[in-house]
C-alpha cells in the first residue's frame, strides 16, 4: 500500500504553489528540479527503490518524493512556472492495470 500511495504522488501527483518573490529566474531554476522526473530514480516503482535501499526508508533519496507536476504562481510578477509530467504509463504499472483500462479520473 505505502508503495502505491508514493507512486501515485511521484507519477500523478500536482501541486500549486502562490509565492512571491523578486526573481523569476530563480523559481524557474527551482520549479525545473522539483518535479519527480528530476529524480536519478524516476521510472522506478517504490517498491523497488525500497527493496534495493534494504527496506531502511531514511536511505532513500529524498527527490522520489516530490510530485509528478509542479506549478508556482508569482503573485509578484504575474509569472507562472510549470515543470514536470503526469506518467500514467508508471501510474498503470504501480496499481498493475493496463493503460487500455480505465483509470479512476480520466475522461470518458
Amino acid at each position: 500500500m505505502m508503495g502505491r500511495v508514493n507512486d501515485s504522488i511521484r507519477y500523478a501527483g500536482k501541486v500549486f504553489f502562490n509565492v512571491v518573490h523578486t526573481n523569476d529566474h530563480y523559481l524557474a531554476e527551482i520549479t525545473k528540479n522539483i518535479p519527480s522526473s528530476s529524480s536519478n530514480d524516476y521510472s522506478k516503482l517504490f517498491s523497488e527503490i525500497f527493496k534495493s535501499a534494504n527496506q531502511d526508508f531514511y536511505s532513500i533519496d529524498l527527490s522520489i518524493f516530490s510530485p509528478a507536476v509542479v506549478t508556482i504562481n508569482n503573485t509578484e510578477t504575474g509569472t507562472v512556472h510549470n515543470a514536470g509530467f503526469v506518467d500514467k504509463s508508471m501510474l498503470a504499472k504501480a496499481f498493475g492495470v493496463s493503460l487500455t483500462e480505465r483509470i479512476a479520473g480520466d475522461e470518458a
